[in-house]
């Protein structure tokens, strides 16, 4: 792994004690220790984190975030059945959150149960707070239990949501290649011709297609 050594580490660790006392002016919130634990998870302090975490919880039993935070903390150290259960708390607080759906669909999926992680990769679909990221999750997992043109009718009905969105077209691209479905292929093509012409995978799209349509 690469360290920093000398002046760099220097300079890092006291960016990280001047943002941890910052964190600190907040630590009576949850917001703070939810922050306190992303700080300590991210530089390895497990225990700090944990306990940066369940002490939010503490000020705020219902605070989502954390909730999902520790859930994620929990999934990342193999304790899945304690991480279930904050996920499952969160969607009994927030049911109408895109995050929260989406967190339980990605909690699924990684316990081997694709086809019912569908369900609440939709749901955050359908929420006010849901974000093109979602429809890519949601669009691979389609693809994954062998329903590409359920993710393709995904991507198309998210483009109309949020036109223009790079990794949305880029998917979509490669989807539509995929299958050989290539007569709308420069719809979303172009996009990424415009923008990441010299990136090797869309130079060899544009190379077989042609930026405009197919050759």
């Amino acid at each position: 792994m690469f360290q920093l050594t000398g002046k760099d580490a220097e300079r890092l660790s006291k960016l990280v004690n001047e943002y941890r006392e910052s964190l600190d002016y907040n630590a009576d919130t949850p917001g703070g220790q939810l922050g306190i634990g992303n700080l300590e998870a991210s530089l390895g302090y497990s225990i700090l984190a944990e306990n940066a975490y369940l002490r939010a919880l503490e000020i705020e039993s219902q605070f989502v975030p954390a909730l999902i935070n520790l859930s994620d903390f929990y999934r990342s150290t193999g304790r899945d059945p304690e991480s279930r259960e904050l996920l499952l708390s969160a969607l009994q607080v927030a049911p109408d959150s895109a995050t929260t759906n989406h967190a339980y669909g990605l909690f699924l999926v990684r316990a081997g149960q694709p086809e019912q992680a569908l369900e609440y990769f939709e749901m955050a679909l359908r929420q006010e707070d849901a974000t093109p990221r979602h429809t890519y999750v949601y669009a691979v997992a389609l693809d994954s239990v062998g329903q590409t043109d359920s993710a393709m009718r995904a991507i198309e009905a998210a483009t109309k949501r949020w036109p223009n969105n790079f990794d949305l077209s880029f998917l979509q691209v490669s989807y539509l290649d995929k299958i050989g479905k290539t007569d709308d292929i420069h719809r979303y093509l172009s996009l990424l011709a415009s923008v990441a012409a010299n990136v090797p995978q869309v130079r060899a799209w544009v190379s077989k297609y042609g930026s405009s349509g197919k050759l």
